[in-house]
């Protein structure tokens, strides 16, 4: 053990990591009277405003003009089709903009509430002692009475020859220039999500999975997305496994499992992530983490150690920001308030920012079935193609579907793909976290015209 003698300062409360859940938890507890520290090591805001939800959204409405344009004709507008020119480095240069503000605006949510702010690699000395490392600095000690471990995940990169020539999702924000052609590999909503991008900004997009993609949500909206994929002109390559990448001048060569060799500008690897605790030396403070590297925690999101505690994507799924945002709070109001705040485990909404958009809440119809049985669920559906598209000569189309379940038809599941579909199934995680049933959308007065109003006339 470390002889600690120099202390630079001593808080009530550290917290490791400044992504949303941890700026979130600091900025609460100082509020709350607690002297309160933050550490990160790269930009404020973690990974969802640096390198993830926040930029990958702006990628997102950027990719979808070229659908745009082309419903445009239909309604009157006419344009050059040679003079629409998109600039990649324009895009990148826009949302680096955007995410310096952003960052500018979390340093100010914390100084505004007292919270001193420390850059630099943490690691424990031991069990109430953190030591900052900054790489052109000297390293400091800090004393904690109690720590909150906020670190977030990492994206993973396989274990295959050539795997330095592929890209993972941090990457992906800061190329240098548009590629031709890419190879995405992965199954998930990364790897979905990233698809539907570039191939919206015109690039020819292949998708190469070990199984299925999204095979954790509902399969007849996942089927549904994955022909509007197709259609859109994305090449699906799968079942297969990626063992080799090879690389000559710019220029990529992929060596699939099933004996297949793709040429490719460029390699995306979203084939997962997991926690980030490198350099953070747990065992210092004896820290436990299960079998698949997140730390072990209790209900009240506590470590082996009781004043240690953890929560976000370091302790694993759930991985969304707005659950790690409600854990902080949950954790904060425990530990220095009435602990009024509580969570929300059941309803927990999502969207994939595909092409078409899928918005999801609740369970899909392939869990329902398998958790209550065949017999006790039923479910409402309806695909169409949308007023917008008729006159936009689009053949794309909008799926709703409710799982009910019970005699009564207890609302357990929405599912919607298509336009707006992510703020649609906001509005139904409301009425279903009040314990929604079918005769309750049935009663609700249609919105006409809109896509929404399908939802309260299935039948």
């Amino acid at each position: 053990m470390e002889n600690i003698v120099d202390i630079q300062d001593k808080f009530d409360f550290v917290v490791i990591g400044a992504g949303s859940a941890g700026v979130r938890a600091a900025r609460m507890a100082a509020s709350m009277g607690q002297k309160t520290a933050v550490i990160e090591r790269a930009a404020l805001g973690g990974t969802c405003v640096n390198i993830g939800c926040v930029p990958k959204k702006l990628f997102v409405y950027a990719s979808q003009f070229p659908k745009h344009f082309h419903h445009a004709k239909g309604y009157g507008w006419s344009y050059d089709e040679d003079s629409i020119i998109f600039n990649w480095q324009e895009l990148v240069k826009h949302k680096n903009d955007e995410i310096s503000r952003l960052n500018d605006i979390y340093a100010k949510i914390l100084t505004d509430n007292h919270v001193t702010i420390y850059t630099g690699h943490a690691s424990f000395v031991d069990k109430h002692h953190i030591r900052i490392n900054h790489n052109d600095k000297n390293d400091i000690i800090i004393h904690a009475d109690k720590i909150l471990i906020a670190t977030g995940c990492t994206p993973t990169r396989p274990s295959i020859k050539g795997a330095e020539y592929g890209m993972v999702s941090d990457d992906m924000f800061y190329l240098e220039k548009l590629p031709t052609s890419a190879i995405i590999v992965g199954g998930g909503y990364i790897a979905c999500e990233f698809a539907a991008i570039l191939n919206g900004m015109g690039v020819n997009v292949t998708l190469a999975h070990r199984s299925q993609i999204l095979r954790n949500f509902d399969q007849e909206s996942v089927a549904c997305i994955t022909k509007h994929m197709q259609q859109h002109g994305i090449i699906f390559k799968m079942p297969v496994n990626i063992i080799e990448l090879q690389k000559t001048n710019n220029t990529i060569t992929a060596v699939f499992d099933n004996g297949d060799v793709v040429t490719t500008d460029l390699v995306l690897f979203a084939t997962g992530r997991h926690p980030y605790l490198d350099r953070l030396a747990l065992n210092n403070a004896d820290i436990k983490c299960n079998d698949k590297g997140y730390i072990n925690v209790d209900e009240n999101f506590a470590t082996n150690q009781q004043h240690i505690f953890a929560l976000g994507d370091v302790i694993g799924v759930p991985q969304l920001t707005p659950y790690a945002i409600r854990q902080a709070m949950v954790l904060t109001s425990r530990l220095f308030d009435d602990g009024h705040q509580k969570m929300a485990h059941e309803f927990l909404p999502t969207a994939i920012f595909t092409y078409p958009e899928f918005g999801t809440v609740g369970l899909s119809e392939e869990h329902a079935r398998q958790y209550y049985g065949d017999d006790a669920i039923k479910t409402y559906k309806t695909s169409y193609r949308p007023m917008k598209h008729i006159l936009g000569n689009d053949d794309d189309r909008i799926m709703m579907k409710l799982v009910c379940q019970g005699h009564e038809e207890k609302i357990i599941g929405a599912h919607i793909v298509g336009d707006n579909a992510a703020e649609m199934v906001q509005m139904l995680a409301i009425s279903m976290g009040m314990g929604a049933h079918k005769s309750d959308i049935d009663a609700t007065m249609a919105l006409h015209p809109s896509n929404g109003e399908e939802l309260v006339t299935l039948r």
